[in-house]
């Protein structure tokens, strides 16, 4: 197909995807092989994840990843709130920071090799998960072992921002802090 960007109309036409295989050729790790793309057009060359990607909630599966050469997907932010996906495919692209996908690690098949990694270290990526959990948990979490750490993940995952802020406002007499409070208020 020739690939660089994924096309709108696969989000409004699929939102129900379970399955998204845009590589030409991947090392599937459950049936331990390499699998070759049905294409036989121009290779595709992903330059980024599409930012509608996270509208497929139903996701399990995501190959998305080089194989004769690098790809060009950097940010895989888009993909941080699939917490349905169960094996992810980033092979060889130019990926540098792996923190917004790292509550992933804790129930997905992730391949994330040949990319230039710098957070966290290439040497903690190669000791697997456990270590890429631990280098992210914050360190009084870290103290307490691995447990903890798993437990500390999946409360993670299961959280939603919390939107909250507290002010404290001080002013001269009928400045229109209250005024304030009411309006934020509603």
């Amino acid at each position: 197909c020739g690939l660089t960007d994924l096309p709108d109309a696969l989000f409004d036409e699929l939102p129900n995807l379970e399955t998204l295989i845009v590589s030409n050729e991947w090392w599937d790790m459950e049936r331990r092989e390499w699998i070759e793309s049905q294409n036989k057009g121009d290779y595709n060359k992903l330059t980024r994840l599409h930012p509608r990607l996270q509208e497929f909630k139903q996701l399990k599966k995501l190959v998305c990843g080089g194989d004769n050469e690098k790809w060009k997907i950097i940010d895989i932010a888009p993909i941080k709130d699939l917490n349905n996906l169960q094996y992810l495919y980033l092979y060889s692209n130019q990926i540098i920071d792996i923190e917004p996908i790292v509550p992933l690690f804790l129930k997905t098949n992730i391949d994330i090799d040949s990319n230039p990694i710098i957070n966290p270290s290439t040497e903690i990526v190669k000791k697997g998960k456990d270590a890429i959990l631990k280098y992210f948990a914050p360190p009084e979490i870290q103290k307490q072992g691995s447990k903890a750490i798993e437990r500390y993940w999946k409360n993670f995952s299961q959280t939603s921002p919390l939107n909250e802020v507290k002010i404290l406002l001080i002013g001269d007499g009928a400045s229109g802090k209250t005024s304030l409070v009411k309006c934020l208020t509603g």
